[in-house]
Formats: C-alpha cells, structure tokens, sequence
C-alpha cells in the first residue's frame, strides 16, 4: 500500500495531508446513510418515505397501535425528583460522551428486563434479503444500507414457535442471524445532536425492513391462523432515535401499493423529568 503524501509543517517536521472533500467522500461510500439526498435515492426509490399528514390521517390499525401505547400502565416508576437528581442523565446534555456509553445510560433506566419469549439484539445486522428493494433502484444502485439497528426487540424463534411451527416460519422471516422473528421496535442512538438525521436514516430502512419480515411471516402462517383479506398489511413498528437530549418515537406501516410510511409521533426532552417519565411508559407499553 503506498504511503500518504506529507507535508512539513512549522516545526520543520512532517505531517500526512488530508484532503476534506475526499475523506468526505470516502465516508459517505461507506455510510451512505449520512448523505444528504439518502432520503430521495436510496429510500425514496426503494417506497420507503417520511409520513408528513397528520396523525388523525393514519391508518385506523396504527391509529389503534398508537392508542395502546399510549394508555397508562400501573408499574412502579421512578418520581421526577429521582430524574431530576440523576447526574448522568444531566451530564448527558453537557459532556461529549462517546455512543456507547450514550445508549448505556439509556438503557439501564428506560429498558424494562426481557421478557421470556422476547429476543434483544443489539447492532446485530438484519438480513440483506428482507431489506426493501425496487427492481428501478437496485438496477441503478440505489440501494437501502442493510440496517444494523444499535437496539432490536422482536420474539425468539425457539422460545415463541414449537416444532413444525419453528421449521415453518424460519427462512425469510427471520430478522437476523440470531434467529429472532417478527422484530417490532427498534432503537437507534446518536452521541451527536446533529446526527440525528443520520440516526432517523438507519431508523427508515430498519423499521421498514421490520415491515418486511413481520409481512412474511404472516404469509407463512397464512393457512394456520384465523384472518382476513386486510390482516397481511395491518401491520405498524415501533421505533426510536435518541440523542444525549433528545427522544424522538416513530410509527412505520406499509399500505396496499408497498409504499412504507414512518411517522414521529412525539419528541421528548431527556432532561425533563415529566418527558422522561412519560417516554419510560411509552417503552414499557410497546415491550408490554
């Protein structure tokens, strides 16, 4: 490999040239999803957008969704003097804390214990073959990064099907190589506010890549379970983007015409106590 170019510098010694706009470059080969027109070619080709109407304008099956997470459950939380006295949480909005320790903080106080027939994989990557592709798209490489999502609850293949039913449902409906079926919320962390459209980016392919595999799993319980006609496509995930100040909760479904819609929902302050409570509710409903 050759050696990068150098020049001298004041002190007569000699330091790599680094060129801005290549390494920039480089970066965005390799993480597509910072470009600023990732939206427009790499979602927006592949039907998979932002939902800019009004909540009151989803669907009734998201509308019902949205109704349950956001009924009250009675479980022991902590009080807003308990939020307001963490230091950590607080350090968040004023120390450049690198993402790992971002979403360690988070987790321990907002992520309740897994349940038995719940599966956690973190930054595990999904499956490229359920990631969303249009054959327009794909001819012109415009392709959805295959999500790695820093958080993903679904079911585990073992602990939620027996037997038969296990062999049946594997395949194309498993999320990952960790053997978990219909994931149904994800997580993304940023240590940056800025990146938050970044985050929001990964959040679009993963949550619409959810879509995909929880739609085929239902394929393949098609002939074993009561439905009807519209059952396939009632389905909506879950999901979040979190900054060291800032929650942002998103809906994602897919209509008749395989077109994919995510909607932020709600945006919660971290350092506000009642924000932060009332966000811990939220999680604890959709893991409910």
């Amino acid at each position: 490999m050759s050696s990068p170019s150098t020049s001298a510098s004041s002190d007569g010694s000699y330091e790599p040239e680094v060129d801005p706009s290549t390494y920039y470059d480089k970066l965005l080969q390799q993480q597509p999803v910072r470009h600023k027109d990732y939206r427009l070619f790499r979602l927006g080709l592949n039907n998979v957008y932002i939902y800019t109407k009004d909540i009151a304008d989803c669907p009734i099956h998201v509308l019902a969704l949205l109704s349950t997470v956001g009924a009250f459950r009675f479980s022991p939380q902590p009080s807003p003097a308990d939020v307001v006295a963490d230091e950590q949480i607080a350090d968040l909005a004023v120390q450049p804390f690198p993402e790992v320790f971002v979403q360690d903080i988070i987790c321990k106080r907002l992520l309740p214990p897994l349940a038995a027939v719940l599966h956690r994989s973190d930054r595990v990557p999904m499956l490229e073959s359920n990631v969303p592709s249009s054959k327009p798209a794909a001819n012109c490489g415009h392709t959805v990064s295959t999500p790695a999502p820093d958080v993903l609850y679904g079911y585990s293949l073992e602990r939620a099907f027996r037997g038969q039913d296990a062999v049946h449902v594997g395949g194309r409906a498993l999320a990952d190589d960790a053997d978990m079926v219909y994931p149904f919320f994800l997580i993304e962390f940023t240590n940056e506010c800025d990146d938050m459209w970044v985050a929001t980016n990964e959040c679009l392919g993963g949550t619409a890549t959810c879509v995909n595999i929880i739609e085929q799993l239902k394929c393949r319980l098609w002939d074993k379970i009561p439905h009807d006609e519209d059952e396939i496509h009632n389905t909506a995930v879950c999901s979040l983007t979190i900054s060291p100040t800032t929650a942002l909760f998103y809906i994602t479904w897919r209509t008749w015409e395989d077109t994919t819609y995510t909607k932020l929902i709600a945006t919660y302050p971290l350092q506000d106590a009642a924000h932060w409570l009332c966000l811990r509710q939220v999680i604890q409903s959709v893991l409910g």
